[in-house]
């Protein structure tokens, strides 16, 4: 069972302080700039049983290091700060008094390697001498896509409709869910298309395209006859996923008009029809009787024969009773009674 990530919403406690200079890490200073000193911290979720992995998670558990990079109003990107995490990512962060744009990514690696699992940007203005509540919005990186349907099955000839459900998942395999927005690794928003291998026009998507986490997709179905259709999950730099709906037909029971055939003499002069027909079914009937020899076999009684299907023609070539079985969808089956009878006329 995979885990879930949820895309994290976490605060920078601000301990203000002033000053010059600044330390080794965040945003580079100037000759006159102060700085506050953000405490940084991140609780990192930890892996349970499968059960317990069924709930949301706010960070993926997969998560082995952290990197901030703030960046001030106006001047250069400081030097990022990596962070390697336990159970929590913590660290202090050096940033100018003043609008700062704080960029933090998450690794699946140790020292900011590995697969990047979730980015986030937020800009604030830092206020001396007081607590500085900065709150950023993780969005998921997506590396893989999956797609399910519920039902995957549907009956043919009736109109019906079927749940779509769309999960991204991150390098770690854990599924990304609300808040945020799906992105790449380079923290862009990304959009998933979805498309529909339906050519006939028998099914419809409440939507194709998706940018976050969402619900209450659903594929209408018409009632028309369909093959087998593929509902397809893409985005830029992701691996796609598909899931397919098929459909079922419930086919009445084969009738035969007539159902029995007597004939009173043999040859082609006296061949008669029946016809076929079974609701539901499109196919061609097929034809069998017992092998010569058995009993109720047509050999050397009756032949049978396709007319214009679903019309068959049954010619007597012998005096005898047998029966013809007739297949048509489902292996539903029924049979044709065929007896022949002939008479001999003797003189003195």
């Amino acid at each position: 069972m995979k885990r879930s990530i949820r895309a994290l919403i976490f605060a920078l406690a601000m301990s203000a302080a002033t000053g010059c200079g600044g330390s080794s890490s965040g945003a580079p200073p100037s000759a006159t700039q102060q700085l506050a000193t953000v405490n940084f911290t991140v609780v990192l979720p930890q892996p349970a049983a499968n059960a317990a992995r069924r709930s949301p998670r706010y960070v993926s558990a997969a998560t082995q290091s952290a990197s901030i990079i703030v960046t001030p109003n106006g001047g250069s990107a400081g030097a990022p700060t990596v962070v390697n995490c336990t159970t929590v990512c913590s660290a202090q962060i050096q940033a100018a008094v003043g609008s700062d744009t704080f960029a933090v990514t998450l690794f699946a690696g140790q020292n900011a390697t590995g697969a990047p699992l979730s980015t986030g940007t937020l800009t604030q203005t830092i206020v001396l001498n007081q607590a500085n509540a900065i709150t950023v919005t993780l969005d998921g990186i997506v590396a893989s896509l999956a797609v399910s349907l519920s039902p995957n099955s549907l009956p043919s000839g009736t109109a019906a409709t079927s749940n779509v459900t769309v999960k991204a998942l991150d390098a770690a395999g854990d599924i990304i869910i609300a808040p945020g927005v799906y992105a790449n690794a380079s923290g862009t928003p990304i959009t998933v298309t979805l498309t529909n291998s339906d050519d006939l026009g028998a099914t419809t998507l409440s939507q194709t395209t998706l940018t976050a986490p969402t619900t209450g997709i659903t594929l209408q179905y018409n009632g028309i006859t369909s093959p087998t259709i593929t509902i397809t999950a893409s985005a830029p730099g992701a691996t796609s996923g598909s899931a397919t709906l098929s459909f079922t037909t419930s086919f009445g029971p084969v009738v035969l008009n007539p159902s029995s055939l007597n004939f009173l003499a043999t040859g082609a002069n006296y061949t008669q029809t029946t016809t076929a027909s079974q609701t539901g079914f499109s196919g061609t009937f097929t034809t069998s009787t017992p092998p010569a020899g058995q009993p109720n076999s047509c050999s050397g009684i009756a032949t049978i024969a396709p007319q214009s299907p679903p019309v068959f023609a049954i010619t007597p070539v012998g005096a005898g009773s047998c029966y013809f079985t007739f297949t048509g969808g489902g292996g539903q089956t029924a049979n044709l009674s065929v007896g022949v009878t002939t008479t001999t006329v003797g003189g003195q």
